[in-house]
Formats: C-alpha cells, sequence, structure tokens
C-alpha cells in the first residue's frame, strides 16, 4: 500500500509537466528568389522564432522586420519561446530540414522572416500555427515567404499587366 502510495505521489510532478514534440521545416528556395537591383536572383538569410500566445502572435505581422531581425521588438520579446534558428537559403534549392526539439505544449506558432533586398510589407515574414506545420513545406519566392502544403510549388509569378497604349496626340 505505501509503496503504490509512493509511486503515486512521485508521479505526480510528472503528470504536471506538459509534453513536448520535435518538429521539422523544409524549406524550398525558387529560382527567382530574392532579386538584387540588377534582378539577379540572390541568395537569403532568414530566422525561425517559436512563440507562445496566439493573441499576441497575430500582431507580430505589422512589426518592422528590422525590429524583428535585431530582435528589438518587444512583442516578440514577450511571446518568443527559447532562441531563434538562422538560416540561409540560395535560389534554385533546398537545404537540410531545421529541426525543432522538444517543443513545449504553450508554443503556438512558428514565425519565419527573411532579409530581402526589396521587402514588402507582410511578405518578408509567414505565421505558422503549430497545428499546420507538420502538413506544410516553406517557400521563399521572389521577396515572399510562403507556407504550402507538403508536394505543392507555388505558382509561376503573374507577369505585370500590360499598359494601355497612350491616346493618340496626347503627352510629347
Amino acid at each position: 500500500m505505501r509503496t503504490g502510495l509512493l509511486l503515486a505521489l512521485l508521479a505526480i510532478p510528472f503528470a504536471a509537466c506538459g509534453t513536448t514534440k520535435d518538429y521539422k521545416m523544409r524549406f524550398h528556395g525558387k529560382d527567382d528568389l530574392n532579386p538584387n537591383s540588377a534582378n539577379s536572383a540572390t541568395p537569403v538569410k532568414g530566422k525561425v522564432f517559436t512563440l507562445k500566445g496566439g493573441d499576441a502572435t497575430s500582431r507580430l505581422e505589422s512589426e518592422p522586420i528590422d525590429d524583428l531581425w535585431a530582435g528589438k521588438s518587444e512583442l516578440l520579446a514577450k511571446t518568443v519561446s527559447g532562441i531563434a534558428q538562422e538560416f540561409s537559403l540560395a535560389p534554385n534549392s533546398e537545404i537540410p530540414p531545421l529541426e525543432f526539439h522538444n517543443v513545449a505544449d504553450d508554443v503556438t506558432h512558428f514565425l519565419v522572416i527573411a532579409r530581402f533586398h526589396t521587402p514588402e510589407a507582410g511578405k518578408d515574414r509567414c505565421l505558422i500555427p503549430r497545428a499546420k506545420l507538420p502538413d506544410v513545406d516553406i517557400w521563399l519566392q521572389k521577396n515572399e515567404i510562403r507556407a504550402l502544403p507538403i508536394g505543392t510549388t507555388p505558382p509561376a509569378p503573374q507577369p505585370p499587366a500590360p499598359q494601355p497604349p497612350a491616346p493618340h496626340g496626347q503627352g510629347s
């Protein structure tokens, strides 16, 4: 009887601890990744943060990218869990999956950011709910990050719409 009670008491601290899970994140770079001023594709550097707290994480979508990159965002400091993992991705390539070990139950999202030559607000980051991570690949194309279902490739970018010709007799 005492042995059973002792074992039950020893199990209580472990039952109170949350479980952890491992994740892998796969990255793919398209051939038009991170165009420079000459419109040539170039490698890009990025970071992945594990975040906790669904309310605050959605507000990270409007934080300045420079503040996120440098770790100066107060909002990021309040929601980050652990240390960011960095990556570098070349055009038309894949890198070995980033591995996240022992991710705690309170992590709700993963935030991927990248340092593009010409960042576009909102496209320089991708907020991925934890529940979707096992089922997505991360694609970086031009100046954009997207999480797409495994086995899906992003569509080719649409060419700019042709400009209508200027009416005759106007202009010069």
